[in-house]
């Protein structure tokens, strides 16, 4: 019967949790004000025939502001996952299907059909063999194809939204190949040249800059899209979306707030999902009739159960960006190198130029070329996508409880706190942590400068400190 009370409690006025907190998909109820970043939204989507391209850090809320602005906008549209295995013919493909560009079209027996057919389109950067391949079955006495021809090209793509009053949300556009970027401008361009009111592309992409997501290669193109950077919340914000949460569900998180918020580090998402763990362990479902408190071990309870939630997700994600399987033959360990330096510094990173002075405290020759291309790397799904390049120029792992996993992969000594505590067990125990090599040059170091060093001691304790500076044989 617990179907039952839940459906009685969608009706009795009470909110629910996961319209509050909503850690895996766009907030539904709670909102931080981002009045400039909204204004400027709904000015580009007011405008006939100007195209969107909303970007900024992972987790910086870009999902959600787009569905809150076309919500108040009244706008239908369709929303496009990318994938880094998304060809531009599939994102085509994928803006008929999410219209739902199928129909019955005569009565017959009839079984499984598919249809497909392709064709090259030129234009831009990317000339594109073009298909559209679908498979529907039909019910019996019923056959379906598709409403328009498999032939299809943006142009007709840009018409079938505009017969729909319908607008285009493509998210993780900055996950395709970047071919596929190059060449998405052209699309920009002529969904722009239809000029309709209610029909636009808005793109979104984890990226620092607008041209990361997607090339705009002329002036021409670039006046008809709108870039919109969304940074990512502050510390105060954050407290604001937790404040703003506890009232709409009639709950104090003031015991634990500055916990949350530290173990967010900035990422909205992981606010969304600590609140959620605290009230999944206090069995709340919906806002409370009488106010209710978080208490400090409730606080614990849920950040063991939120790491042993996650630890898995993030431990597969190590594996793919450490290994070494499939790369070629180094001087360096460049994955373990990268990450290693990046796990030293705190949860909001470094730059580029402090991230190579530390590694180079190690490896003193390491090329500032292998950074660039490792970091770049890192950022990618083959991966694990877990370094991203913050507004601010600096590069920081994409989730607070990557940074304490790799500062407990390569035992770094920084690694006291509740999370650490929680992901040992999901740390190898046999490991690389790529600082065998620095442990041996110290000890060859030590053994080669050993009689050097004790006559400079006592050399000292006998004279003072005037005694000049040992020569070695590196000197």
């Amino acid at each position: 019967m617990g179907w039952l009370r839940r459906l009685f409690r969608r009706h009795d006025g009470l909110i629910p949790v996961n319209e509050v907190f909503t850690p895996g998909s766009p907030a539904k109820r709670l909102f931080v004000e981002r009045t400039r970043e909204e204004k400027r939204l709904k000015s580009a989507l007011s405008s006939a025939g100007m195209q969107v391209i909303l970007f900024g850090e992972s987790g910086a809320g870009k999902s959600s502001l787009a569905e809150k602005v076309l919500g108040e906008l009244k706008r239908r549209y369709v929303v496009t996952r990318c994938t880094s295995k998304t060809t531009f013919e599939q994102l085509m493909d994928s803006g008929f299907d999410e219209l739902a560009s199928f129909t019955t079209v005569e009565k017959r027996t009839s079984t499984d059909v598919e249809l497909g057919g392709s064709t090259t389109l030129g234009g831009g950067k990317l000339p594109a063999s073009l298909g559209a391949k679908a498979s529907y079955r039909a019910g019996e006495g019923e056959t379906a194809r598709r409403v328009v021809d498999p032939q299809t090209s943006p142009a007709a793509l840009a018409k079938r939204f505009k017969s729909r009053d319908c607008s285009w949300l493509i998210e993780d556009f900055h996950k395709v190949p970047q071919e596929v970027r190059d060449g998405f401008a052209d699309v920009l361009k002529i969904f722009s040249d239809t000029a309709h009111p209610r029909t636009a592309i808005i793109v979104l992409g984890a990226r620092e800059t607008s041209d990361d997501v997607v090339n705009l290669p002329s002036a021409n193109v670039t006046n008809r899209v709108a870039p919109i950077e969304l940074r990512p919340l502050t510390d105060t914000e954050l407290g604001e979306l937790l404040d703003e949460g506890g009232r709409l569900l009639n709950v104090d998180f003031s015991e634990v707030r500055a916990d949350i918020i530290a173990s967010s580090a900035g990422v909205a998402s992981v606010t969304h999902g600590l609140a959620k763990a605290c009230l999944d362990q206090l069995d709340i479902e919906v806002k409370q009739k009488t106010l209710f408190k978080v208490s400090a071990s409730v606080w614990d309870d849920a950040a063991t159960e939120y790491v042993e939630t996650y630890a898995g997700g993030v431990r597969a994600q190590f594996t793919k960006a450490l290994t070494d399987k499939g790369t070629k033959q180094s001087t360096y360990k460049n994955y373990k190198v990268v990450v290693r330096a990046l796990a030293s510094f705190p949860e909001h990173g470094a730059t580029r130029g402090e991230l190579l002075t530390k590694i180079r405290e190690v490896h003193p020759d390491y090329p500032g070329g292998n950074l660039d291309l490792y970091l770049r790397k890192l950022g990618e799904e083959p991966r694990g996508e877990i370094v991203r390049k913050t507004a601010e120029g600096k590069f920081r792992f994409d989730r607070p409880l990557q940074l304490t996993y790799a500062r407990t992969w390569f035992k770094l000594g920084e690694t006291s706190g509740l999370f650490a505590e929680k992901l040992e067990q999901y740390v190898p125990a046999e490991r690389d942590t790529e600082v065998e090599g620095l442990d041996a040059l110290i000890e060859e170091y030590e053994k080669e400068h050993a009689k050097d060093h004790a006559e400079y001691f006592a050399w000292l304790a006998e004279n003072g400190d005037e005694y000049p500076a040992p020569r070695t044989s590196r000197d």
